[in-house]
Order: C-alpha cells, then sequence, then structure tokens
C-alpha cells in the first residue's frame, strides 16, 4: 500500500514538473511573439480589463502600453488606441470616433499605420479623429461602449467599421485560472477547440448564412444595436458612416456578398451613410500580401492604407444633413 502511494506522487511530481518544463520553453519559444494565439491571449492580459458594464464584456485599460506581434499598443485614459486627446479637442471643427473591433484597432499594425492615423493626418489639425476599436468585440459591445463612455467625447461623426463577425454571439469568458496564466493551457485548449469545431471555408460559410438569418439570435441583438445607435445619433446631430470590411481570405472568388448586401441595407434604412470596401480589394490573387501574418488575415499596414484612402474619400464628401 505505501509503495503504491509513493509510486502515485512520484508518478504526479514527474507529471508536474514536465509540464513546468513545457511551459517554460513554450514562454521561450513564443518571445518572438509570431504565435498569433499566444499574442492575443497577452493582449487580453495586459491591455483590456473586465467592464463593469457587464453588456460590454471587457474594454481597455486607460493609458497602459503593451507589445504585442512585436507591436506597441498604447491607450489613452479613454481606452482609446493612441494619445492623449489634444487640450484643443472640444474646440476642432469636427471630431470622428471609429467605432469596431480587431480590424479597426489595427492589431498587428503600428500606430502610426492604422486605417484612423492615415485618416487623422490627412483632415488636418482642425479634425480629431479618434480609434475605439478593441479586438474580440461586436456590434453590440461596441455600440455600448459609445452610449455608456464614450459619448461624453461628443462626436461630430462616427464611423462604425462592421465585420461580418460583428453579429455574432460573444461571451463574457475571462473565468478560468489556468487560462488566464499558463501559455501551455491556452495552446492545449485551442487545439482542443480546433478538433471540436469544423475549421474549413465550407464550414465557415454556412455559419454565416445561419448567422444572417433574420430570426438569429446574433442578427436580432446586432439590428437592436445598430436601431440604439441611430436614434441616438439621429437626436443629437451626429453622421454616422457605415463601412463594410471584407473578409481576406479568398478575394478572387468571395463568397459573402450576401452579408454585404444584407448589411447595406440595414444601413440605408437608418440613414447611415454606407461604403463597402469589397471593390477596393475584391479581384487579388495573393490575398495573404494584406496580412498581417501568414497566419493572421488581420489587415497588414498596406490593407490599412486601402482602407483610410476609400473611407478619407467618403469622409471628405459634403453631407445632408440627417
Amino acid at each position: 500500500m505505501k509503495s503504491a502511494l509513493s509510486n502515485f506522487l512520484f508518478f504526479m511530481l514527474v507529471i508536474f514538473v514536465s509540464l513546468l518544463l513545457c511551459e517554460g520553453l513554450l514562454r521561450l519559444k513564443n518571445k518572438d511573439m509570431k504565435n498569433y494565439t499566444i499574442e492575443m491571449w497577452r493582449y487580453a492580459k495586459e491591455v483590456k480589463q473586465r467592464s463593469d458594464n457587464p453588456r460590454i464584456g471587457h474594454e481597455h485599460r486607460p493609458s497602459v502600453t503593451a507589445t504585442l506581434q512585436s507591436v506597441v499598443i498604447r491607450t489613452n485614459r479613454y481606452g482609446l488606441r493612441g494619445k492623449e486627446l489634444d487640450e484643443n479637442y472640444a474646440s476642432k471643427k469636427r471630431r470622428i470616433l471609429f467605432l469596431g473591433s480587431s480590424g479597426t484597432l489595427g492589431w498587428g499594425v503600428r500606430e502610426e499605420d492604422t486605417a484612423v492615423e492615415i485618416i487623422g493626418k490627412s483632415l488636418g489639425e482642425d479634425v480629431a479623429v479618434l480609434n475605439a476599436g478593441i479586438g474580440n468585440f461586436n456590434t453590440s459591445r461596441y455600440v455600448e461602449l459609445f452610449l455608456s463612455k464614450l459619448s461624453v467625447l461628443k462626436p461630430t461623426d462616427i464611423v462604425v467599421n462592421y465585420y461580418m463577425k460583428d453579429a455574432g454571439l460573444l461571451d463574457a469568458g475571462g473565468g478560468n485560472w489556468l487560462l488566464k496564466h499558463s501559455e501551455l493551457a491556452v495552446i492545449l485548449w485551442e487545439i482542443a477547440n480546433q478538433f471540436k469545431e469544423e475549421n474549413s471555408h465550407s464550414a465557415m460559410l454556412d455559419a454565416y448564412h445561419k448567422l444572417y438569418q433574420p430570426d438569429s439570435r446574433g442578427f436580432l441583438e446586432m439590428t437592436r444595436a445598430l436601431d440604439r445607435l441611430a436614434e441616438y445619433t439621429h437626436s443629437h446631430g451626429i453622421h454616422v458612416y457605415f463601412v463594410l470590411l471584407p473578409d481576406l481570405y479568398d478575394l478572387k472568388h468571395y463568397k459573402y456578398g450576401f452579408a454585404h448586401d444584407i448589411m447595406k441595407k440595414q444601413a440605408e434604412i437608418r440613414n447611415f451613410d454606407t461604403r463597402d470596401l469589397l471593390p477596393f480589394f475584391q479581384g487579388e490573387n495573393d490575398v495573404k500580401k494584406f496580412w498581417v501574418m501568414p497566419t493572421d488575415r488581420h489587415p497588414n499596414s498596406l490593407a490599412q492604407n486601402i482602407m483610410a484612402q476609400a473611407i478619407l474619400e467618403m469622409l471628405q464628401k459634403p453631407v445632408e444633413k440627417q
């Protein structure tokens, strides 16, 4: 009996030491910042915090700086990516606030190369352009973030950078101690999910078709959020630009045009100015030229510049009062 217990304890010790060794080796390997899953995990740890508003889920910590995927991400006191607001902010002729998720944030892209920064520099000193993009956000979350926390910025214009996943549902997350503190646990969790889920392009296409059914829960929550945004902005004289960002997976034989068509109609009925960015990318054979990494198809600096020029053209046009 005593021998069996000793053997069991020794076996558990070997497993524990082996796991520690694997964790250490993994952390050493991932110092190159090229593992997308780990860099997103670090982003959640170093830049994000749980929001006191459960409808937001998580938000950026104010006034932090972190190097993620070899790129510096800094936030100001409002949790926006970029520098602090100019002391003359309130007197600016235009104050343009960008809402969106990681493509708007500029994941994997230097701050000065993001579409938001390029647009800000192009519009000049009389215009403030602010980046409220947050990774792993959806429409319900970024609309709630604006209405509950960022409306104090009194924007004259709002640009909604909409991506197809923004109609999806998001869970609160953040409850697993191991996933918070162990890179090994994060990688094992990712592998397990890949076995559980179908990740083929055809499966993704089928999932998006289901998501954009009029009675799907995600679609209904997204449209309710847009209703709230439209009601607030119309009553406060804020002009809304609705920008459709394409998926940068297969631009030559693009399969998601149905989602773009649906969302253009949703924007139109709310009297939002709309621009679909798909034509600015469509037909390109080498889609990876637009990716931040070979395994990460977030828009890189080239793609961000294309986005910026397309949005800038829309922002510079005279607008009719809503």
